[in-house]
């Protein structure tokens, strides 16, 4: 698919901020250890999340719509191998290692897919499951996880870097296990503890402190009604295409401003005005956007699945951006360079200067780059083609809709 983008000026109008891609996928996948009925509200229409609703169906459990929440309903099927073609399309598969092995001694899974910008180790996820006793054979085709040893009944894991998914897999090897878990330098996304207080509300006991996670391991839940928190990625996308567009004015209905605080704050230091108006977040673009310096890292820092795109909002500007979690993550530099911008990098560092844009032809490589590509080509007085758009049906729910409806000029095709 590929998506043909004209000229647009301003950005005006309201947009639609849906449930948390980032949250729904370990919520998703935790319903396999759970074995209760959990229905979840505010689950977002995406591309990695119906490939999860496939693998989940193809290992018993039973997913179904009530109105417009999801129903997942697991079955307790023998087939618990991850040997499906889909676990090679999305990264977020990893997380049904945890889940699985909560309940078995073995499994054999292909290796994890998705956005390849930058090779994501998982050793720090192996070294997980080797405290819980497990040893992990790595072949050319496939990882087999096999259960050798008893561990102790108290475990602490200690992380030496912050890791997202490997602190999701240690929450699901530990809620269902007879032991006293800690986790040390643990992820505190706003998806971690909306993952952490869903499974609360099932009947984990889980205590999320200063410097630890802790976790007593329980034996059975119960049925839930659980809603999805908002996706801070998919507002944040939203908030720096309407900054890249001069005299803008972009309304948004969001509940959680201390989720997105540092979005914010970026965007009032490039000139950005922000304000609360009865139910709405307002932004208002500048008429010329501040030269700034951006560090993308953990949470609470500003987030680095929204590096691409501030790079293309800061086009017009002279301007840094460093990515500390995935400095190789420059997949849309290239494609950028396509249209005449003045973007390099250098020493591990983005280094952008004022550009006078010219159509192209892009090709979309990832997730967040495609929709980098879609904020600088806007600006552009032509018509500018971009193929391989697909990967933003991963992240984005009604994409095309909700950019014309606050007046950027796009159509899929």
């Amino acid at each position: 698919m590929k998506a043909v983008i004209g000229y647009t000026k301003s950005i005006n109008g309201e947009v639609i901020i849906h449930g948390s891609k980032n949250a729904s996928l370990p919520i998703i996948a935790s319903t396999i250890l759970l074995n209760k009925k959990i229905t979840l509200s505010n689950v977002p229409h995406l591309k990695d999340i119906d490939e999860l609703h496939y693998i989940l169906n193809q290992l018993g459990t039973k997913i179904y719509k009530e109105n417009n929440d999801y129903v997942y309903q697991n079955t307790n099927s023998k087939n618990d191998d991850l040997l499906f073609t889909n676990i090679k399309n999305f990264r977020a598969s990893y997380y049904l290692w945890g889940a699985i092995l909560s309940n078995k001694k073995i499994l054999k899974s292909y290796y994890p897919g998705g956005c390849n910008f930058q090779d994501r180790p998982l050793d720090i996820h192996f070294k997980v499951f080797n405290q819980f006793g497990y040893k992990v054979n790595l072949t050319n085709e496939y990882i087999e996880f096999i259960k050798t040893k008893k561990c102790k009944k108290y475990i602490n894991i200690h992380f030496e870097k912050k890791s997202f998914g490997a602190t999701i897999n240690a929450i699901l090897l530990s809620i269902k296990s007879n032991k006293k878990v800690k986790i040390y330098n643990y992820s505190i996304e706003p998806e971690i503890i909306d993952f952490i207080n869903f499974l609360c509300c099932a009947g984990a006991k889980i205590l999320v402190k200063k410097t630890y996670i802790l976790i007593h391991g329980v034996s059975r839940f119960k049925d839930i009604n659980y809603t999805i928190m908002q996706d801070r990625i998919e507002a944040g996308s939203y908030i720096f295409l309407s900054a890249a567009y001069p005299n803008s004015i972009l309304l948004m209905k969001y509940n959680s401003y201390k989720h997105i605080k540092n979005i914010i704050e970026v965007y009032i230091k490039m000139g950005g005005k922000f304000l609360i108006k009865n139910e709405y977040m307002v932004f208002i673009s500048p008429n010329r956007l501040n030269d700034i310096k951006v560090i993308a890292d953990v949470y609470p820092s500003f987030p680095t699945d929204l590096q691409q795109i501030i790079c293309s909002t800061l086009l017009s500007t002279n301007s840094k951006v460093m990515d500390l979690i995935y400095p190789k993550r420059i997949s849309h530099i290239k494609e950028l360079r396509k249209l005449n911008a003045d973007i390099n990098f250098f020493d591990n560092e983005i280094i952008i200067k004022p550009s006078n844009l010219v159509n192209n032809k892009l090709n979309g490589i990832d997730l967040r780059g495609t929709f980098s590509l879609l904020v600088a080509s806007g600006k552009i007085n032509a018509i500018t083609e971009i193929e391989n758009v697909d990967n933003l049906f991963r992240g984005y729910c009604n994409i095309e809709q909700n950019l014309n409806n606050i007046g950027f000029d796009i159509k899929f095709i």
